[in-house]
C-alpha cells in the first residue's frame, strides 16, 4: 500500500470515528425522547426494530437487536409496562408475539423525526449533489463484503482459541 493510501485511509478512519460518535449522540438524544426517564436508552433500538420489522417473538428481537435474549426480555416488560408493545399469540397459538402498540409507535415516530431534524440541520451546507455523492459513498462502504464479513462459529466447531 502507498504511503498516499495509507494516509487516507488513516484520515477516513478518523472521519469515520468522529461520524459514529456524532451518531451516537443523536441517537441517545432520540432514545431519551423515545424513551424518557422511565425507560433504558436501548429500549429505543427495540422498538426501531419491532417498527420495521412488525410483530415478532422476543427470541427474534434480541438476535434481530443483537442484545441477550435475557436483556431484551426485561426491556420488553419494561415497554410493556409502559404500554409502548404490547405481546399477543402468534397464528400457531404456541409463540407470543411482541408488537409496537399505537402509543408507541406514535412516541418512536416522534423522537425519529427529531432525529431526521438533527441529520437535516447537520446537512444543511451540502446540495443535492453532495448529498448524491455521500449517499453513494455510503451505499458502497456499507455494501456487504462476503470476502472479509466475520463468520460465527457455529457451537459444534471446534474453538481455535489458545487462550
Amino acid at each position: 500500500m502507498s504511503q498516499r493510501r495509507v494516509l487516507l485511509v488513516e484520515r477516513v478512519g478518523r472521519g469515520l470515528q468522529a461520524l459514529l460518535a456524532g451518531a451516537r449522540v443523536v441517537t441517545a438524544a432520540a432514545a431519551a425522547d423515545f424513551a424518557g426517564n422511565a425507560l433504558q436508552p436501548a429500549t429505543f433500538h427495540i422498538a426501531r426494530w419491532l417498527d420495521a420489522h412488525g410483530p415478532a417473538r422476543s427470541n427474534d428481537v434480541a438476535l434481530g437487536v443483537g442484545m441477550d435474549k435475557s436483556a431484551v426480555s426485561r426491556l420488553l416488560k419494561e415497554l410493556e409496562t409502559q404500554r409502548l408493545v404490547q405481546r399477543g399469540a402468534a397464528e400457531d397459538k404456541r409463540a407470543k408475539l411482541v408488537s409496537l402498540t399505537a402509543t408507541g409507535r406514535k412516541r418512536l415516530q416522534r423522537a425519529l423525526a427529531g432525529k431526521g431534524r438533527a441529520l437535516d440541520a447537520h446537512l444543511a451546507s451540502f446540495g443535492d449533489h453532495d448529498l448524491d455523492a455521500l449517499a453513494v459513498l455510503l451505499d458502497r462502504l456499507n455494501a456487504p463484503r462476503h470476502d472479509s464479513a466475520p463468520r460465527r462459529r457455529s457451537r459444534s466447531e471446534p474453538s481455535t482459541s489458545h487462550s
